[in-house]
């Protein structure tokens, strides 16, 4: 058995089994990290999270075998939504999902490859206007269709010299691929719109497109016979015709 050892404290002396003790571990004073023990006179981890890491100045123990945050060492954290297998950062997709690899800085992830992004194959992705369209199998990027919609997403801000006018709440938006249509009407309330077009992070792509014939928005109608929209205002009746392509890019 080993001898108890006097470790001064603030207050006054007290003895302590710096072989086991984890506050006095091999030498009074010496405390180990969170989930240590001491034996020997060593601090160590446990055999479920045998590896010890410094951690914002604490020891912490964990398994460089599993641990995300700490994956093969102990500074490397694996990208989200990887998990840590064996000591190295992977991708665990769902049954009906790719994994696709790390590429241009980016990690690997899980996709459906029924999308946009990633339409047929990984990375393989659409432009503005264009839609992942096809058969399992035989995914491609094709021009997109215009659809109506109303106004849930956050209102961009009108280039200079527009404003956004609704006769109806929420306002109609048109939606062709990756774009949102906005229909802007004149600040000094002249008779035409300025159709906008935006990306999903709000920045303008195309647009304003004058359209005269009326103002203040009401409703969207399409008709793909034809493939043209009207949008309908404050005259009424069938509105102000435009061609779809008023919703594609040049």
């Amino acid at each position: 058995m080993s001898q108890p050892t006097a470790c001064p404290p603030v207050a006054s002396t007290y003895c302590a089994d710096t072989t086991s003790d984890v506050n006095n571990c091999g030498g009074c004073g010496v405390k180990c990290g969170d989930g240590q023990a001491c034996s020997d006179s060593a601090c160590v981890c446990p055999p479920t999270s045998p590896d010890a890491c410094s951690q914002g100045g604490t020891t912490i123990c964990t398994n460089l075998a599993t641990d995300p945050e700490h994956c093969g060492t102990c500074d490397d954290a694996c990208a989200t939504p990887q998990v840590c297998a064996e000591g190295t950062c992977s991708v665990v997709c769902e049954p009906q999902q790719t994994t696709c690899p790390a590429s241009g800085g980016q990690p690997a992830y899980c996709a459906s490859l029924d999308t946009a992004k990633d339409c047929g194959a990984c990375g393989n992705a659409c432009a503005l206007d264009h839609d992942c369209s096809g058969a399992e199998g035989s995914l491609e990027c094709v021009v997109c269709v215009p659809s109506v919609a109303s106004a849930t997403d956050e209102l961009p801000t009108p280039p200079a010299g527009w404003k956004i006018t609704c006769l109806t709440t929420p306002c109609p938006i048109v939606r062709c691929g990756e774009l949102t249509f906005w229909v802007y009407s004149d600040v000094e309330n002249e008779s035409f719109f300025g159709v906008t077009g935006y990306d999903a992070q709000n920045n303008l792509i195309k647009g304003p497109v004058m359209v005269t014939g009326d103002r203040y928005i009401s409703s969207i109608t399409l008709d793909p016979g034809t493939e043209t929209a009207n949008l309908i205002g404050q005259n009424g009746g069938t509105g102000v015709q435009v061609p779809w392509s008023m919703f594609r890019l040049p």
